[in-house]
């Protein structure tokens, strides 16, 4: 399975143990980790990328926000890295911001399922109904029995008057819900 986010570095045991913690759900235990790393290394974009995505998982949108804007100092943010900066918005209710880093997730790494989705649901949110078809097109493309992006792609095509193709998409994300 694909990391939540942040690429691994060389000699990196400190690191890879608190993103371990982090994917198992140890936040507070991770971000000690992570704290006494940076006494060491203040500027190293992996930990600070880590501890943005400890801050987005513990809610706290802000805090990841500033750890992300730290690692981005030190580097190129990875793909992963931006879709959480995304989500950090989305958590702000800031929907332009959370649509332009999806978007550069996707620039980054077009591959990502997930992205596709968020940004689908971002473009609905927004009333562009045909912008959202197209990404939850996508998602489905890269993900087929994703049952979130039928009915999101359902619900795209009902907003622009396309209630037949959008009732047969509806039936889809039921069966598709029904099999996870």
């Amino acid at each position: 399975p694909a990391q939540d986010s942040v690429s691994a570095t060389s000699d990196s045991a400190p690191l890879d143990r608190a993103q371990a913690l982090s994917q198992g759900g140890a936040q507070a235990e991770s971000e000690r980790l992570l704290f006494e790393y940076l006494k060491n290394d203040a500027r190293s974009k992996r930990a600070h990328a880590l501890l943005g995505l400890v801050k987005y998982r513990e809610g706290h949108p802000d805090k990841s926000l500033e750890e992300y804007s730290l690692a981005a100092k030190s580097g190129r943010l990875e793909a992963d890295d931006l879709r959480i900066v995304a989500l950090d918005y989305l958590q702000l209710q800031d929907l332009p911001a959370a649509e332009r880093w999806l978007k550069a997730s996707i620039a980054r790494d077009a591959t990502d399922w997930r992205t596709w989705r968020y940004l689908g649901g971002v473009e609905y949110s927004e009333e562009h109904p045909v912008e959202a078809a197209n990404a939850f097109e996508e998602c489905l493309r890269l993900d087929p029995e994703n049952a979130l992006a039928e009915d999101g792609l359902a619900r795209s095509h009902e907003a622009v008057g396309q209630t037949e193709k959008a009732g047969e998409e509806y039936r889809l994300a039921i069966l598709q819900n029904g099999r996870s």
